[in-house]
């Protein structure tokens, strides 16, 4: 459940904000919901291959993805 809503804040958060890039956005929004559908049915454990995945595209992603402003920058 954890990861469904740290992704679902991602997808807001790229989607509102600009803080993520939209695809991550887009990706974070489906794999929310499916986390999300896993635990009003009675199939908890299926949560953790969406939840999982995400918690790696994520990763990926900001790990690989540049980084815009100067935000942590000090000359």
């Amino acid at each position: 459940m954890g990861a469904g809503v740290s992704a679902a804040a991602v997808a807001v958060g790229g989607f509102r904000h600009g803080s993520a890039s939209r695809w991550l956005a887009a990706v974070s929004a489906l794999l929310a919901l499916l986390v999300f559908a896993t635990q009003v049915f009675p199939a908890q454990y299926g949560a953790l291959f969406p939840g999982g995945l995400w918690v790696f595209v994520a990763g990926l992603a900001f790990l690989f993805g540049g980084r815009r402003g100067s935000a942590g920058r000090r000359g």
